[in-house]
């Protein structure tokens, strides 16, 4: 019809064939669906991607840090609203350790132990290690110690280092991305990926 020649959009055929592939290779599986929080825990960042206008500097009178407590607080007010996942990222911080990352990890286990944590993408457990001074296999392994047992895949935008240095110069390598999600699943975690698209990608 008509109405489907106008609404046909590269994006929907793009969902389509993804869908189509999903389709070949997992044969009869349901595609499911979570009720979702994200409340960021801090939006300082030093990787100034072009595409965000989330990210504060850290002397920014609006740039914030909250406490593992606060953001343990927010999930658990989440649960009782319905949210069954709990996706954590926010800004890649010049100055928290790794210990307040753990700490996030342990007050939301005890705040809302029903709550499926899929906290820290790719790029924040790089900075988390160049922070601690410490190799990223050592913090994926302490994450995982403190519970957490599925990543996001934020940080990924499109895997073309071309394309990512044109719009997030300062943002991992694809290749340090791939890595550490493959270091995840060596340890036993799960991931996803995310992709931004509609901007300099061919």
């Amino acid at each position: 019809s008509l109405l489907e020649l106008l609404t046909r959009t590269p994006q929907i055929e793009l969902m389509e064939r993804a869908d189509a592939v999903r389709r070949h290779w997992h044969p009869g599986r349901e595609v499911t669906f979570v009720i979702d929080t994200n409340p960021n825990y801090t939006n300082v960042c030093t990787t100034a991607c072009t595409f965000c206008s989330f990210y504060r500097k850290r002397s920014d009178a609006d740039a914030y840090v909250l406490s593992p407590e606060a953001v343990a607080e927010r999930i658990r007010a989440a649960g009782r609203q319905g949210a069954t996942t709990a996706l954590l990222q926010g800004g890649h911080h010049p100055g928290l350790p790794l210990q307040y990352y753990l700490d996030i990890v342990t007050a939301v286990k005890q705040a809302a132990p029903e709550m499926h944590c899929h906290f820290f993408s790719p790029a924040e457990v790089a900075n988390i290690a160049e922070v601690s001074g410490i190799a990223y296999l050592d913090v994926l392994e302490r994450l995982y110690d403190a519970g957490l047992r599925t990543m996001p895949g934020g940080g990924a935008e499109i895997l073309v280092d071309s394309v990512r240095r044109r719009i997030s110069p300062k943002k991992i390598s694809a290749g340090l991305w791939l890595n550490i999600m493959r270091a995840a699943h060596r340890l036993g975690m799960r991931t996803s990926a995310t992709m931004t698209y509609g901007h300099v990608e061919s």
